[in-house]
């Protein structure tokens, strides 16, 4: 989403906005053609842009990050129409919590620099191709694209990268029924670039193919009971879906033990690391009525809770 907004320090030019991520199912075998179930979350990113004195587009973003390759090859390509801007970018939560603020840098900037060339942006399959294009191979494997596609449409989506394939879910399946999801930052952020270097040093994908098979299958039995209304079947496949990825040593031992351990509490369907360490967040799907059971639970273990709001 863009638009101007009224600017009492003059200067702006626009305002683009995107949603962070939640993995739901899926963050390993999307990685070669699986399917991934994925969020775009609430609250959203901002980047404004504005006019300046200064040469070239200002920001503050890594040079070797993503963004920071996409705005060294634009200034490259386009420099006389891409001069004087700066790139404000506003973080919306407390602690960078692991919900996907690369990539939105990455798609907000795509979309200012297309129109500060009066260029369309293109859809979300030109805009993957462009993404790995430009981190080519910065992190030693190719990211699936999960993120960045989902945090482009808004919304729900399971997501193929190879063939190329996405379509919306319904945001809220469980409707009525007094069932949430729930995010909790356990402050174990493994860089993704570092995590899928490990990975490939351990052998991935070979080395883990039946690990990736029964991934695969669960994405397709959430999917199933995402469509049904099930949360019941949807918690069974997100806890099962956790099994798999502590059995390949994924993640921090410690945190996957407080994960797994996290679906005996009361009223707690289903508990995942959600993303591509496996760790970093724990995504939960819990009876309402059990919310206060679940602040007690996070916060003795310092963990920073958010409500999942697509």
């Amino acid at each position: 989403m863009s638009g101007a907004n009224p600017d009492p320090q003059g200067g702006l030019i626009n305002v683009y906005h995107c949603g962070g991520k939640v993995i739901i199912l899926g963050e390993y075998s999307v990685l070669v053609g699986g399917q991934a179930v994925v969020g775009a979350l609430k609250p959203e990113f901002e980047l404004r842009v504005r006019r300046t004195d200064s040469y070239g587009i200002v920001h503050s973003f890594a040079p070797e990050s993503a963004v920071g390759r996409l705005i060294t090859r634009a200034q490259v390509q386009h420099s006389d129409a891409l001069g004087g801007v700066h790139f404000q970018w506003t973080y919306p939560y407390r602690t960078p919590i692991g919900v996907g603020s690369s990539s939105a840098q990455f798609i907000l900037a795509y979309r200012a620099i297309h129109d500060l060339l009066s260029m369309k942006a293109p859809d979300s399959a030109v805009l993957l191709e462009d993404y790995w294009e430009t981190v080519g191979n910065s992190q030693g494997m190719r990211p699936s694209g999960a993120d960045v596609v989902a945090q482009n449409e808004g919304g729900v989506i399971v997501f193929r990268n190879h063939p190329f394939h996405l379509r919306k879910l319904d945001e809220e399946p469980f409707a009525g029924q007094g069932m949430s999801f729930w995010l909790a930052y356990t402050g174990s952020k493994i860089r993704t670039h570092e995590h899928l270097k490990q990975l490939s040093e351990r052998g991935f994908p070979v080395a883990f193919a039946g690990m990736l098979q029964g991934m695969e299958e669960l994405v397709v039995a959430g999917l199933t009971a995402w469509r049904a209304g099930d949360a019941t079947r949807l918690g069974d496949a997100m806890n099962r879906y956790q099994d798999i990825m502590n059995k390949a040593a994924l993640s921090n031992e410690a945190v996957v033990n407080e994960i797994t351990r996290a679906r005996e509490w009361p009223g707690v369907l289903g508990c995942k690391g959600s993303g591509a360490q496996g760790g970093d967040s724990a995504l939960f799907l819990i009876e309402d009525a059990s919310k206060p059971q679940l602040e007690q639970h996070c916060h003795a273990l310092g963990w920073e809770l958010y409500p999942v709001k697509f």
